[in-house]
């Protein structure tokens, strides 16, 4: 684990490192990406989630309950004191993003120190 706690652009840099064979759904993908760009306090709506990648409420939420059920994150849902639902707590298993992203560590670019390299953007496609 990295000495100093990880910030939201590494985590959706590392999101990107996940192979498509352990995270083969684009919706998941770009949820988990999105709730990584609110770390660590990520408590977005599900229509905002995703709304920048483009996805209705309904797929939007299916992704979520994919990540969840993969163990990548965690959902807190709360309620107000009516019993009307309020925005969720969502949580990233970190250690779980980054054991999938730095998986095939040996394949992935290194720094002049020989740690993996953390930073990029998406795959390119070609």
């Amino acid at each position: 684990m990295p000495d100093k706690p990880i910030t939201g652009f590494e985590l959706s840099q590392l999101v990107w490192k996940i192979p498509l064979a352990d995270l083969p759904g684009r919706p998941e993908r770009s949820i988990l990406r999105a709730l990584a760009d609110h770390y660590p306090k990520i408590w977005p709506s599900v229509e905002n989630l995703g709304a920048a990648p483009g996805y209705s409420r309904s797929h939007t939420a299916a992704a979520l309950r994919k990540l969840e059920a993969l163990k990548l994150i965690t959902v807190k849902y709360r309620f107000r004191k009516n019993g009307s639902k309020q925005s969720s707590d969502y949580s990233i298993n970190v250690f779980a993003v980054m054991k999938l992203a730095l998986k095939n560590v040996d394949a992935s670019p290194k720094t002049g120190d020989g740690a993996p390299e953390i930073g990029g953007g998406p795959p390119e496609i070609g």
